[in-house]
């Protein structure tokens, strides 16, 4: 293929990405792995749960397969103690209430100061960050990492792709060579038949060997395991540059090039075909290896 254009994309790949505001910081990771058809798994903290389903559409408008792991922590900012404080005014008031009747009872004491008050616990808190904001704010933080993942799925696939149309290329050519063979085998075939007769000294009707040649070149004619053979590489090779999940129809392709290669070395009669058929298999199984990460 001539200055290929690889649109696949892996199954594995790995984003993360994280942002901080008045109310804390949130961090948000994808990891895909290979997996037959697409399975998402969240993992979000128990407030951020109504925000799952909207999390399970975005990524099944975006992946076509692979298992996805989406991992989100939340830390508010009062738990690093920069939250702005607020006063709990109930509890204000209930205090405020309380003390002439404490000053009442225990007349020697000395009269309570605001610093006294402000030390009661729970009467200055953090304040609580509102939820619809830090929603908004995961909602973007998923497209950012969602997109990080898809160009990293996408730029693992072209170094897939690159690999895979470098075996394609080494089947074309022994493609190629056996297609250049084939009629010396034949020959070799007819000399050694030819052969034989004449060292058993035998006088047969031209008719019938002609007919034992046919017969015997029958049993290696592979001339359609070698069209489809071709057929099967130009379809991988169309497939590489298409977008969308292609993967299981690479891995079929590759299943039906190993069925042509196995019939190839059956047939063979010859040590160059057998040892191309070997070499073709070995190419097709680093193929497969590879297809299983495309999705």
């Amino acid at each position: 293929m001539n200055d290929p254009q690889y649109r696949i994309h892996s199954m594995t790949a790995f984003a993360r990405e994280e942002i901080s505001a008045a109310w804390g910081s949130l961090s948000l990771e994808m990891r895909s792995l290979n997996q037959r058809y697409l399975e998402i798994h969240p993992r979000l903290p128990e407030d951020f749960r109504p925000l799952e389903p909207a999390i399970r559409k975005r990524l099944q408008q975006a992946l076509g397969r692979g298992k996805v792991e989406v991992f989100l922590r939340f830390h508010p900012a009062h738990e690093s103690g920069d939250a702005p404080l607020v006063l709990n005014e109930t509890l204000a008031r209930s205090l405020a209430d309380s003390l002439p009747a404490l000053q009442a009872l225990a007349a020697e004491l000395q009269p309570a100061s605001v610093g006294d008050l402000l030390r009661f616990p729970g009467l200055l808190r953090p304040e609580a960050p509102a939820m619809e904001a830090v929603y908004q704010a995961a909602e973007t933080l998923l497209d950012t990492v969602l997109q990080g993942l898809l160009q990293a799925r996408a730029q693992e696939g072209r170094h897939i792709a690159g690999m895979i149309a470098g075996r394609l290329a080494q089947m074309r050519t022994i493609h190629q060579q056996l297609c250049q063979w084939l009629p010396e085998v034949r020959q070799q075939l007819r000399t050694r038949m030819e052969q034989r007769l004449a060292e058993m000294q035998l006088e047969l009707d031209p008719g019938r060997v002609e007919q034992e040649f046919v017969l015997q070149a029958m049993k290696l004619d592979v001339d359609e395991e070698l069209d489809r053979l071709r057929m099967h590489i130009q379809a991988m090779e169309s497939l590489l540059g298409q977008a969308g999940p292609v993967g299981r129809k690479m891995d079929f392709l590759a299943q039906e090039m190993n069925r042509e290669a196995n019939t190839l070395g059956s047939k063979s009669t010859d040590a160059r075909l057998s040892n191309a058929a070997v070499e073709l298999k070995v190419l097709i199984e680093q193929i497969r290896e590879q297809v299983q990460n495309i999705e």
